[in-house]
């Protein structure tokens, strides 16, 4: 059985690097442009949004549409703090990161028993990680997919309407006709949504993966401490010894 991190967890390893959050990546004049421009289209829909819920939901008294457009709000928000901690956190993620890596390769050469509980505990966690790259991925498809049938049900009914992914409002100074607008439309949300995703898939699912993978190592304690007193006296202070070394880290 070999346990390897980078197999167990590929899709939020991918998805960290995508969204270029992955600790590892080196943050230099590179990174941080690919960084800037990525949340910068990010945020332009940010502000078109913003835009609506002022001067047209609120103008206006739509209430369906100012739920909508704050909803966009909420997830903007979300990712940008999500975005900022994985940035401040980056020492702190590389650590946990390293100590998985290092953990699998010391159940490597563990006896059957106890690589099962190790690859159990990850594969639990790998299975989370997949809740939420479907829950991701898939919430967005979904809303696209949603588009593309309500353009089929409009060409349909024989006078076609494009039906734009997002219903916006854009200020005065873009004068775009119907066509251009949905190309925008679609140009802007695609990224939106893109980034969203990847965001949502990499960072709500590390927290539960780091918590079974403490798991698993508590679990491995019990199974030492069960047979501390199988070995000879004369190893038995550095058994235990390595026990509390190894409760000192897992809860450090």
């Amino acid at each position: 059985m070999n346990i390897d991190y980078d197999n167990i967890y590929k899709f939020k390893t991918l998805a960290l690097k995508l969204n270029q959050c992955h600790p590892d990546i080196e943050k230099n004049k590179k990174w941080m442009i690919m960084f800037t421009i990525m949340h910068c289209l990010f945020s332009i829909i940010f502000l078109i949004v913003v835009y609506n819920v002022f001067y047209v939901d609120l103008k206006y008294g739509d209430f369906s549409k100012l739920c909508k457009d704050c909803a966009l709000i909420v997830v903007y928000l979300e990712v940008t703090f999500n975005s900022l901690v994985f940035i401040r956190s980056q020492n702190s993620l590389k650590y946990l990161i390293d100590t998985m890596k290092n953990d699998f390769n010391v159940a490597n050469s563990l006896n059957a028993e106890k690589q099962e509980i190790v690859m159990k505990n990850a594969l639990h966690g790998a299975w989370i990680d997949n809740i939420w790259l479907v829950i991701s991925v898939g919430g967005g498809c979904f809303f696209m997919l949603g588009n593309v049938i309500a353009n089929i049900h409009s060409y349909s009914k024989g006078n076609f309407e494009l039906v734009p992914l997002f219903d916006f409002e854009y200020p005065e100074f873009v004068n775009a006709d119907d066509t251009v607008e949905f190309i925008i439309n679609y140009a802007l949300l695609t990224p939106f949504l893109a980034y969203s995703a990847l965001m949502f898939a990499s960072f709500v699912a590390l927290g539960p993966s780091f918590i079974l993978h403490a798991y698993g190592q508590l679990e491995l304690s019990i199974r030492e401490v069960e047979n501390l007193f199988a070995v000879d006296g004369r190893d038995l202070r550095a058994k235990m010894k390595s026990i509390v070394q190894k409760q000192q880290n897992i809860y450090r």
